[in-house]
């Protein structure tokens, strides 16, 4: 897999909506 330095920040917003996801999923499920 080759990275793709032009869109450093679109994987960054991917990344970031990813790790939300999961949070909010934890925070579901542990409540």
């Amino acid at each position: 897999c080759e990275p793709f330095p032009t869109y450093p920040r679109t994987y960054d917003l991917i990344h970031v909506t990813s790790i939300d996801s999961l949070i909010r999923d934890t925070l579901t499920g542990n409540y």
